[in-house]
């Protein structure tokens, strides 16, 4: 009986050192997974605020001058003079915001645009636009990024 008591604890003592082991081991390598699972998602969020950038420009390559003009006849300019993108000139980059959210719910999409005066011109006139698109997100291991775009459209009449 006596030899059956001190198996036991000989193998309870085995396998709390196997699993000390264990754990000494698969520490680090555990560590590293998660550190490249934090790596592959910050890389998604980049990539994906790229693509949302490139649609938007796209989508407001194909909006008409004139809808602008008219937009902006309908809306008050802030102290700068920008007006505010409704989401109706970047509809499909928008759905794809909604559509990223679903996973990670920090995106945001902003976008401002105004008239710029050009020289030897009347400075009401309204042929020249510069755009500004920003995208907001949250990275655990950055805070918050942001990236952005900017271009400027010139009425084909003027």
């Amino acid at each position: 009986m006596v030899n059956l008591v001190k198996k036991r604890a000989i193998t309870l003592l085995e396998v709390v050192l196997a699993t000390l082991i264990l754990i000494i081991v698969l520490g680090p390598f555990l560590r590293n997974l998660i550190s490249q699972a934090k790596t592959g998602e910050d890389t998604e969020k980049l990539q994906m605020a790229t693509k949302i950038l490139q649609s938007s420009k796209e989508e407001l390559m194909a909006v008409r001058f004139k809808d602008f003009v008219a937009f902006a006849d309908k809306s008050t300019p802030n102290e700068n003079k920008e007006f505010t993108l409704d989401d109706m000139f970047y509809p499909t980059a928008k759905e794809e915001v909604l559509k990223f959210q679903k996973k990670y719910r920090d995106f945001e999409v902003s976008g401002t645009f105004k008239f710029v005066e050009r020289k030897n011109r009347d400075p009401k006139e309204r042929s020249t636009i510069f755009f500004r698109i920003e995208v907001t997100w949250f990275q655990p291991n950055a805070g918050t990024q942001k990236r952005s775009t900017s271009m400027t459209i010139i009425d084909p009449k003027s």
